[in-house]
């Protein structure tokens, strides 16, 4: 039988999960999230996956312990709303790519919100967002994404933005689902469009003002 101090300070510890947003609408976009599963799962910690298609996959034994199929998933046609990506090629910086696509991020806040409200709702006081696609260092997680999550409100990772700019990067980053509660009820698909104004009107960019 175990001492009851030792069970009473593991109810206290605060209670780690992650979310895992995503957009799976084929198989290649699937096995990537499966492989993130796999990964994660060796950190020991729940797992709530967020997808609006609706993966016609057993994501539960995938690894998965929550599952959200939210087909709400607000993305404007191209032709209301719409941004322009434009990035050089790593072995050329001369070369500029550019990508032309409906604006997602009023999707990505609705997404984020609900999983992060539900998380709540469950009792989990430290969410760690990663996107489906992101393999994360365990080592990395373990001694310092991890500690630092339960030390602060939340912990943002940079990305080098326009211009040599740093911007939010939102395929990885933790928050207090407690102490940042009012944030995350106000994150929405509707403040998104009314806040957000093009051309600048990323997601990322929308995220940083409101973390």
């Amino acid at each position: 039988m175990r001492p009851i101090r030792e069970l009473e300070a593991e109810e206290s510890k605060p209670k780690e999960v992650f979310l895992i947003t995503s957009y799976c609408d084929d198989a290649i976009k699937t096995q990537l999230l499966k492989e993130t599963l796999k990964h994660l799962k060796l950190l020991n910690t729940p797992i709530c996956v967020h997808d609006p298609v609706g993966v016609q996959e057993d994501l539960i034994k995938a690894g998965a312990d929550y599952l959200i199929v939210d087909p709400s998933n607000p993305i404007p046609p191209l032709r209301e709303r719409s941004l322009y990506v434009f990035a050089s090629i790593p072995c050329n910086g001369k070369i500029i790519l550019t990508h032309h696509a409906s604006d997602i991020g009023g999707a990505a806040a609705h997404q984020h919100q609900s999983g992060l409200s539900y998380l709540s709702s469950l009792g989990y006081d430290v969410a760690h967002i990663i996107n489906y696609d992101t393999f994360i260092n365990l080592d990395f997680f373990t001694k310092k994404a991890s500690p630092q999550a339960l030390k602060y409100d939340a912990v943002l990772y940079g990305a080098d933005g326009f211009g040599g700019s740093w911007r939010l990067s939102t395929i990885f980053y933790s928050i207090n689902l407690h102490r940042c509660d009012k944030i995350i009820r106000s994150i929405s698909f509707d403040d998104y469009i009314a806040t957000s104004r093009l051309p600048d009107g990323y997601f990322e960019i929308y995220m940083s003002r409101k973390i």
